[in-house]
């Protein structure tokens, strides 16, 4: 079976089933499937088998996953709000039901736990403790009788009343740190490759202060002394005297030194003020996207493109990896350009690690700007570094995952939530170690 080239060429039967599927997560199992639809276990197997053809599933060990999360975001994205609400409470309540009453409260904290990860640990311990008074007041709030709720009932119900209100409170205060999270990520990328800047700069200064202390012209006064001495028989003294013998020669070669190292001195001087023209263009480039925030508005992506790489510029240089752009198409699309560039910041840097660490120390990063689909334009990063283990593709997105050292795992997650709110996808692959990655960023084109 030839596999389609957009979901939206699915038959309905098939484009339904994989809709369900993606609201259980990038894996799910049959049965869960099979006790939220309509359908069959024998044909949900049927066309699960179909979908694996198709190329958009694959059988793991305990059932089924998307073959990569762009497809299943397509999917996600392609539900109503209301249809994907009824979903979740479905899935929820049937969860609800298999779930032994007495475990509830552990598993409901553990998913809150894992989920608040990213948040300061203050907000997270707040949150975690809401979840708890809720719980355990929840678990003291009998069913109402028929002549109504005593007056130790209303004041339960108005405690959980209030402590839901805390409870938004304390989620809508998150999601506002997570925005900031992602403005910081941008600034210290900036920060980063300044410093970067500033530690040429150093260099570059201290090549010129030892050239200057050891340049050849530093004899030159001695010469000058030994010529007014004998300035009444100049003429003598130059053709006779066997020290004023070796003035010609001596100023001849000082001539020719003198010229290498203006030359050197020059190249110097010149380094410095494209290092400082270029931390400019980082301070300005960082300033055009701060004061675009939150902003939705014509971008042209291809200017994006070099922005970011030129954030990421002194880092290639220094690191000898090559970058290359290839734009294929170049759309204009209406975004917020903050979050893009924070997006493309964030995968070059990554790129440039991988590459600059790969075996062959031929380190190369490829940009590829094009248009699939009249309502989507692709960016991919292609580097030939060092790869990702197979092991590592599904926590490639997950906060505070990092295979470097020094890593912190924030990056590719602020990224991918970036993607997200801007309606978008982004996915990672490598056939494995020492095999290079592909980062791929879609956004979506609105009319």
């Amino acid at each position: 079976m030839t596999p389609t080239s957009s979901l939206e060429e699915l038959p309905e039967r098939l484009l339904n089933l994989l809709i369900l599927a993606s609201c259980l997560g990038s894996s799910f199992e049959l049965q869960t499937l099979v006790s939220l639809s309509t359908t069959s276990e024998a044909d949900l197997k049927s066309d699960l088998d179909e979908l694996i053809a198709q190329k958009l599933l694959s059988r793991i060990e305990d059932g089924f996953r998307f073959k990569n999360d762009r497809d299943r975001a397509k999917a996600y994205a392609m539900l109503s709000n209301d249809a994907r609400t009824a979903l979740h409470l479905q899935i929820g309540q049937q969860a609800l039901d298999q779930a032994p009453k007495d475990e509830l409260p552990k598993q409901m904290l553990d998913s809150i736990d894992r989920l608040s990860r990213d948040l300061p640990l203050n907000r997270r311990i707040e949150l975690l403790n809401l979840v708890s008074q809720l719980l355990a007041l929840d678990s003291n709030c009998p069913t109402p009788a028929t002549t109504g709720p005593s007056a130790d009932e209303e004041a339960l119900h108005e405690e959980v009343d209030r402590l839901n209100g805390e409870l938004k409170r304390v989620i809508n205060e998150s999601v506002q740190l997570t925005h900031q999270a992602s403005k910081a990520e941008l600034a210290t990328s900036v920060l980063h490759n300044v410093g970067n800047v500033l530690n040429s700069i150093s260099v570059t200064a201290e090549l010129l202060r030892q050239k200057i202390n050891k340049s050849s012209i530093g004899t030159l006064p001695r010469v000058v002394d030994l010529i007014n001495a004998h300035v009444d028989d100049i003429g003598a003294y130059l053709t006779e005297d066997p020290k004023g013998k070796l003035l010609p020669e001596y100023f001849q070669k000082l001539c020719e030194t003198t010229a290498a190292e203006h030359a050197t001195i020059t190249s110097h001087a010149k380094s410095l003020i494209k290092l400082v023209e270029h931390i400019k263009t980082i301070i300005v480039v960082q300033q055009n996207y701060a004061k675009t925030a939150g902003l939705t508005e014509w971008v042209c992506l291809r200017d994006t493109i070099e922005d970011a790489i030129r954030v990421n510029e002194i880092g290639f240089r220094r690191t000898d990896v090559i970058v290359e752009t290839s734009y294929i198409d170049n759309p204009r699309i209406q975004t917020n350009k903050q979050k893009v560039v924070h997006i493309l910041v964030n995968l070059l840097n990554n790129a440039k690690y991988a590459a600059s660490i790969n075996e062959r120390n031929d380190g190369r990063v490829s940009i590829q700007l094009h248009q699939p689909r009249p309502d989507c334009v692709r960016i991919d990063i292609v580097d030939n570094g060092v790869g990702i283990a197979h092991e590592h593709l599904n926590k490639l997105f997950t906060h505070g995952f990092t295979t470097k050292k020094e890593g912190h795992g924030f990056g590719l997650h602020s990224a991918y939530v970036a993607a997200e709110q801007l309606g978008g996808t982004l996915t990672g692959y490598s056939d494995g170690v020492n095999r290079g990655a592909t980062f791929t960023l879609e956004l979506p084109i609105t009319t």
